[in-house]
């Protein structure tokens, strides 16, 4: 696949995360109800985790948009460091956010309840055109394990305003059901690992696919 042709996809991928991240928040301030497991309003869905790593997101594919705009033209461009470590922390942080729909909420709350509504937007279809799209379609210098590292600053900050708010002053219910039984410390240990796993993953599929 030539370069030209990757751009095209990756700016249609793009396109397609900004409007769906768009359109999902959104909904949350113009519907009465938004269905599945985050049916809140107004600025309330901002608590989620869901809702941050879409955001994220979306803001980091800014930057790839006019990048693959700019090789469609015939032009040269690639991504600045900067513009790879922000993709690559938005792409690990809503791979997190799928991972713990299937393998940990999915099973808990229900698939059904998980993917209904505007769920299915930020739960399913943003994380893997992200995941694809950062792995398979973009350029940039390859990322290494200090990349990795920094790719968790995003959960790590949600993680301790999560924490604050949860365990320590308890001002937000436990929607995620991280503190059953008062194990939070065990789930970080967990939540933490599966993200830095992630990171890893992505990191070496995205340098392997540079090579083909």
């Amino acid at each position: 696949m030539n370069s030209k042709t990757k751009a095209y996809i990756s700016l249609f991928s793009s396109i397609v995360i900004i409007v769906c991240t768009v359109f999902s928040v959104l909904m949350f301030f113009v519907s009465n109800s938004v269905g599945g497991n985050m049916d809140v309003h107004g600025t309330e869905c901002f608590v989620f985790y869901t809702v941050d790593s879409n955001i994220l997101c979306a803001l980091s594919v800014i930057p790839t948009v006019v990048i693959a705009v700019k090789t469609v033209c015939g032009k040269e461009a690639e991504p600045k460091k900067w513009i790879t470590l922000l993709r690559f922390a938005g792409t690990v942080s809503v791979a997190l956010t799928f991972t713990v729909v299937m393998a940990f909420l999915g099973p808990i709350e229900g698939y059904g309840k998980m993917t209904a509504g505007i769920n299915a937007f930020m739960h399913v279809t943003t994380p893997i055109i992200a995941v694809l799209s950062f792995i398979f379609l973009e350029g940039g210098t390859k990322t290494t394990l200090s990349d990795c590292v920094f790719s968790l600053v995003p959960t790590f900050i949600y993680g301790i305003v999560y924490a604050v708010m949860v365990v320590g002053i308890s001002k937000w219910p436990d929607f995620y059901s991280f503190n059953i039984g008062g194990m939070w410390y065990l789930t970080a240990v967990v939540v933490f690992g599966a993200v830095f796993g992630l990171s890893v993953l992505i990191s070496f599929l995205r340098n392997r696919s540079q090579k083909l």
